[in-house]
């Protein structure tokens, strides 16, 4: 696990990265967003990116539109939103497997997690969620989700610049 995180932060130019006596690690992503690497058990990984624009009062309506979007085949990749239950901030998160995997294959996950967590973050895109749900008076409990209300595409996102923090 450890020697994985050291190849990773040699990779991505941040020199050797290492997990603290907590298995964690942390760095930053075009100079304001972080990344947290946290061990989970003996051969996973989770990155978590705090998505700040968001704030820390969501309303239901956020929450559930943010809840249409955390669906399998959705700009959020294999990764998932969360809420942390005490702060109340959304974060953007996936857990990567290190077993048996080569340094190229453990880079292209990080690239596409980074990617999806900067088009996250991006003011366009929580202006887009943010007017999604507004336009929502009370959530309904089941409706039909239009496709055109949100759309992330993070493909054509510049690589993002790493410091470690």
């Amino acid at each position: 696990m450890e020697d994985a995180v050291a190849r990773l932060g040699d990779a991505i130019g941040l020199g050797k990265l290492s997990l603290d006596s907590n298995g964690n690690t942390a760095f930053r992503v075009n100079d304001h967003l972080p990344v947290y690497l946290i061990k989970v058990g003996d051969h996973e990984i989770e990155a978590v990116t705090p998505l700040v624009r968001f704030g820390t009062e969501a309303s239901a309506s956020l929450l559930y539109t943010l809840l249409q979007t955390n669906v399998p085949g959705t700009d959020v990749g294999s990764g998932r939103l969360a809420m942390d239950p005490t702060s109340g901030g959304i974060f953007y998160e996936e857990r990567f497997d290190v077993r048996d995997v080569e340094l190229a294959g453990l880079l292209d996950r990080l690239t596409r997690y980074l990617r999806r967590a900067t088009a996250w973050d991006a003011p366009e895109t929580v202006a887009k969620v943010i007017a999604a749900a507004e336009a929502i008076d009370a959530p309904p409990v089941v409706s039909e989700a239009d496709d055109d209300d949100f759309d992330a595409t993070v493909d054509a996102e510049p690589a993002p610049t790493l410091i470690r923090i």
